[in-house]
């Protein structure tokens, strides 16, 4: 159960009527993640909702998107996010067996991919300074160093995501696969 009150939708007003207006329209539902941080942040809300945009605006393939916040939903240990991001994981086009992989932290298999797992796993991992050897792997890998800044972006926007649904416990309204 839900440990942060949201508000009904239907009673919202200015920014975040909009904003959950917009959601709907694209997703079809208001996902209890994004009611959450609405409620008590319309501006938290939008300012995440862009930079996701700028993000799927990037060099980055949807598929290599949700592997980082995939990731990113195991390492925190987010539930909400591990169901997400593997089910947006599958329509992406990942295969089952891939996704299983990433969630128990092992190879998939695809050298490049691999590369891009192990570069999430050792940000999000370490403190400090990443090691160059990190970066060179990444790039030796094909990643560019936009696609690097756009690793970082959903690496960001992603543990925001995550520790708010960690704080809330909440509820899914994702089916687990």
């Amino acid at each position: 159960m839900s440990r942060l009150t949201t508000m009904d939708p239907h009673e919202a007003t200015g920014l975040v009527a909009e904003t959950f207006a917009s959601i709907k329209r694209a997703a079809g539902i208001i996902p209890n993640t994004y009611l959450t941080i609405g409620t008590h942040s319309p501006e938290g809300l939008d300012a995440v909702l862009r930079l996701d945009e700028v993000v799927a605006q990037s060099e980055i393939s949807d598929a290599d998107l949700e592997i980082i916040r995939l990731v990113v939903s195991v390492w925190s240990g987010c539930r909400y996010g591990v169901a997400v991001h593997s089910l947006k994981a599958k329509f992406s086009g990942l295969s089952y067996d891939a996704i299983s992989r990433i969630r128990g932290s092992r190879t998939t298999g695809d050298p490049r991919r691999d590369a891009l797992i192990n570069f999430v796993r050792n940000i999000v991992s370490s403190t400090g300074t990443l090691d160059s050897l990190d970066v060179e792997a990444i790039i030796a890998a094909g990643y560019s160093e936009s696609q690097i800044i756009g690793i970082s972006l959903t690496i960001a926007s992603t543990m925001f995501i995550n520790t708010v649904n960690r704080i809330n416990d909440t509820v899914l309204d994702y089916p687990e696969i």
